[in-house]
Order: C-alpha cells, then sequence, then structure tokens
C-alpha cells in the first residue's frame, strides 16, 4: 500500500513537471485562434480536427503552410492579415478536400517554377474566396484537382520586369469555376489538359506588355468562358498597355465564349480549335479575330470593330443564326437597311443589312446587322453588397432587378450559399418573382438573421434570377463578428 502511494504521488509531481514545462492549450471546440491558442497558423492547423475552423486575427504571419485536412483557414480582415512566404516554395499548399481559404493577403512565394501563392494538389471541393494574392510565378495552381471554387480574388504579381506570370493555372483539371476574380498579370489564365471548367466575371489587366488574357491549350476542351472583361491598362506615364490575345486557344475542341468584352492587340487566336461557339461577344481590336485550322466553329450575335482573317480550308463554320434571329455587327461594312425578309427582297427594314457580309473564302454572315447587336436581359445586384452582422443581429438587402434592351419577361428569384454555409444564419425573401417594366428596375427585400449561435466568418450568400435561358445573379457579403473572437 505504502508502494502504491509512493506511485500517486510521484505521479502528481510529474504531471505537476510537465504542467510547468508545456503549455497546455484549451481550444472551443470546432474553432482555433490565432494567435491567441497557437502562435503561428501551421501549429493551429496541425492541431485542427476535419471540418474546424481557423480563424487567425489580423498581423504578418511568415509561414510556409501545408493543410492536408478539411478545414476553414479564415483571415480576420484580408488586408491585415498577410501569409508572406518570404521568397520560398508555396505560401499555401493544399492536398486535401472541402478545404476553405478567406480573408488575407498571400505574397511572396518562390519566383521558381511551380511555386504559387496557393497550390492545390489532388484537391477537390474546396472553396478559394476573397483573398488578396500576390505572385512570383503563379498566383493559384491547379493541379489535378476538380470542382474547385475560385472566386472574389484579387490576384496581382510582385513588381518584377518579368511578363510570364500567370495569374491562375489550370494543369489536368476538370469542373472547377474560376468567378468574379480581378487579375493584373502578363498572362491570366492558363489551362492546360484542363477540360469542363466554368470562367464567369473575371476582370482581366496586363501588366507590363501582357501576353494572353487567356491562354487555352493542349486538349483544354469543352470549357465555358461567360461574361468575362478583357482590358488594357494604364503605366505610370499613361500609356496603355493591351494583351497580345484576349484568347488563345489552341489544339482544344468544344469551347463556348459568349458575352465576354476584349480590348487587345488581337481578341481571338483560334488554331486547330474545332467546335468552337462565339455568342454575343464584343470585340475592339485592329485584328479581332485570327482563325486557323478550325472547322465547324459558330459566330454569332457579336459585334466587331477589327479585322477578320486566317479563313482559308476551313470547313463548315457557321456565321449567323439565320432569320431573323441574324448575325452579327461589322463595324466595317458598308450599311443599308430598305429590305426585310429571308430573302432580304420585301419592302421595308428590319434592322439587318441588306446584303450578306462576305469575309473571304466562302465564309458569309447572311445576316449581318445595322448596330451593335444588344440582346434583351436583366440584371441582377444588390444595396448594399456587404454587410458586418454582430450576432444576435437581423439586417436587410435591397435586391434590385434592372430591364436591359427593354427586357419585360418575370424574373424567378432564389437563394442559396456559394462556398461555406454557416449554421445560425437565416434568409428570407419578400417576393420571389419579380417583373421589371420595360428599362426600369423592380425591387425585393432580402432579410438576414445571424442568431446568437452563428458561428464567425465571412460567407457569400448568391442570389440568383432565372427567365427561361436567362440567369444572372449577385453576390451578398455576409460577415458575422461573435462576441468569442472580439
Amino acid at each position: 500500500m505504502k508502494r502504491f502511494a509512493g506511485w500517486i504521488i510521484l505521479s502528481i509531481l510529474l504531471m505537476f513537471i510537465l504542467s510547468s514545462t508545456f503549455s497546455v492549450k484549451l481550444v472551443k471546440a470546432g474553432t482555433i485562434v490565432v494567435p491567441d491558442d497557437y502562435t503561428t497558423i501551421q501549429a493551429a492547423i496541425d492541431a485542427a480536427l476535419p471540418g474546424d475552423t481557423v480563424f487567425v486575427r489580423k498581423g504578418i504571419y511568415r509561414e510556409n503552410l501545408f493543410i492536408g485536412k478539411a478545414l476553414c483557414l479564415v483571415g480576420e480582415d484580408w488586408q491585415q492579415t498577410i501569409i508572406d512566404g518570404c521568397g520560398t516554395g508555396h505560401v499555401v499548399y493544399i492536398k486535401a478536400d472541402n478545404v476553405k481559404v478567406t480573408g488575407f493577403t498571400i505574397k511572396n512565394s518562390s519566383s521558381e517554377y511551380p511555386y504559387s501563392g496557393i497550390y492545390l494538389d489532388e484537391s477537390h471541393g474546396c472553396h478559394i474566396y476573397g483573398n488578396n494574392i500576390t505572385a512570383m510565378y503563379y498566383g493559384i495552381r491547379i493541379y489535378n484537382s476538380s470542382n474547385n471554387y475560385i472566386y472574389q480574388n484579387y490576384i496581382n504579381r510582385e513588381d518584377v520586369s518579368s511578363s510570364s506570370v500567370t495569374g491562375i493555372e489550370l494543369a489536368w483539371s476538370q469542373n472547377n469555376t474560376i468567378s468574379n476574380n480581378n487579375l493584373l498579370f502578363g498572362t491570366g489564365i492558363k489551362a492546360v489538359e484542363s477540360r469542363s471548367n466554368f470562367f464567369e466575371r473575371n476582370i482581366f489587366q496586363p501588366y507590363y506588355g501582357g501576353e494572353n488574357a487567356l491562354d487555352i491549350e493542349k486538349n483544354s476542351n469543352s470549357n465555358t468562358f461567360l461574361d468575362n472583361n478583357i482590358l488594357y491598362s494604364i503605366n505610370r506615364y499613361g500609356t496603355k498597355r493591351y494583351f497580345q490575345y484576349s484568347f488563345y486557344i489552341s489544339n482544344s475542341i468544344n469551347n463556348v465564349l459568349q458575352r465576354n468584352k476584349m480590348v487587345s492587340r488581337t481578341c481571338i487566336y483560334l488554331y486547330v480549335s474545332n467546335n468552337t461557339v462565339m455568342i454575343g461577344n464584343d470585340f475592339y481590336s485592329p485584328y479581332a479575330l485570327y482563325i486557323e485550322g478550325s472547322h465547324y466553329c459558330t459566330f454569332y450575335h457579336n459585334n466587331v470593330e477589327g479585322d477578320i482573317s486566317g479563313l482559308s480550308g476551313l470547313v463548315g463554320n457557321i456565321w449567323d443564326n439565320g432569320y431573323p434571329s441574324g448575325g452579327n455587327y461589322w463595324a466595317n461594312q458598308g450599311k443599308s437597311d430598305y429590305y426585310s425578309g429571308p430573302n432580304q427582297d420585301q419592302p421595308g427594314s428590319d434592322g439587318i443589312v441588306d446584303t450578306p457580309y462576305d469575309l473571304g473564302n466562302g465564309n458569309k454572315d447572311r445576316y449581318p446587322f445595322m448596330n451593335p447587336y444588344r440582346e434583351p436581359c436583366f440584371e441582377v445586384s444588390a444595396s448594399p453588397q456587404s454587410q458586418k452582422f454582430y450576432a444576435p443581429q437581423t439586417k436587410s438587402y435591397t435586391i434590385i432587378i434592372t430591364s436591359v434592351n427593354s427586357f419585360i419577361l418575370p424574373v424567378n428569384l432564389s437563394c442559396s450559399w456559394f462556398g461555406a454555409t454557416p449554421s445560425g444564419v437565416t434568409f428570407s425573401l419578400s417576393r420571389s418573382t419579380i417583373t421589371p417594366p420595360p428599362n426600369g428596375k423592380e425591387t425585393s427585400n432580402l432579410t438576414v438573421t445571424a442568431s446568437s449561435i452563428a458561428v464567425a466568418g465571412t460567407y457569400t450568400l448568391r442570389i440568383t434570377g432565372t427567365s427561361g435561358s436567362l440567369a444572372n445573379y449577385v453576390d451578398l457579403v455576409v460577415t458575422v463578428l461573435s462576441a468569442s473572437l472580439d
């Protein structure tokens, strides 16, 4: 008995010594706060369980992170919560499914291939959003990964002279969504052997000379590019800088380009890329389109300011959508409109030029437009678009449907979380169907409530409007601040 009592006393003494030597951290279940609970982000990631949230307060963290489990990595403020890779390796390396990274400035990766601000390696279902990423080689690289969402990031380059740095690269990756990002790079987005990805509402501006806004190569098939804006930039001397190509598409088939606006030296270079569909785009360039070895392509409802070239030897390309849907607007075509009908032989104007537009080498737009084409459609917007909630709290957003080009049909509204789904946050719409007056506006009220059990973080609530085949949306930012993280 005395020996047993001695062991108890020795064990208690040993526990006291260990507790004096090592810091024991008691962390709220599901959420780890840096630096409150751990002084480094990597230590917090290592301690987290799958599904946990690592919340990082404002500050500069000189680290290279590895994330190998499903978790949410959330910065307190994207401008003031900084992860600095100190010029070595990847800044954030992800090799896990269902990881979310938001609210950071991520900078200073290695300048060598293939190092990135964020690198997704065989990762699926991840959400990377609301970050400011400056890169020495890649901003974000997605390798052999699928079903990821990259959105609402500002991705630019470090102040280096090379124009070869790429904002986002997809390599051997499928079914990813790249949307609402702002990219200032030599090459904005590059896809290699990557299929069925969706690129929407991204803004591209060239850094220095600028190469390609979008570089689509080597069997990158069946991708969709919708509502992207390719712009010029202005340097410190007031000189405009342009991309060489808005779209450089090579050896890739079945891609769809719709409602993109392009300002560059050449808007689209299409090389050995069959079945490319180009509808409703705006081309502003000395050389709008160069097509070589690309057959069975479709091109209509586009507005073209610039020349078309390289059309010899092509088979099966379509340059209009029949009558009365029409073809394209060609700024350099002589125009008259005295007749109408499929053969343009009936008295009366119809907005279609009386004579077809001959592009040469057997390519012809039978029904070119007199004026730039504008499709009747609608826009979805909100006021305000971003709010902070100190739980428990309820706030409202005004959802606005705007008629464009005399659109007059009903629009059905729906709401869903895009990315992380917060617990304890609910929403409701006062009106789910809205019919705007021609070229006017109509509204619905959205109420969002963050309850006392709401989990802190920044979330995206997507409001989608649909009418027939048309769809549009606006993303609202819902930032929940709880007492535990104040």
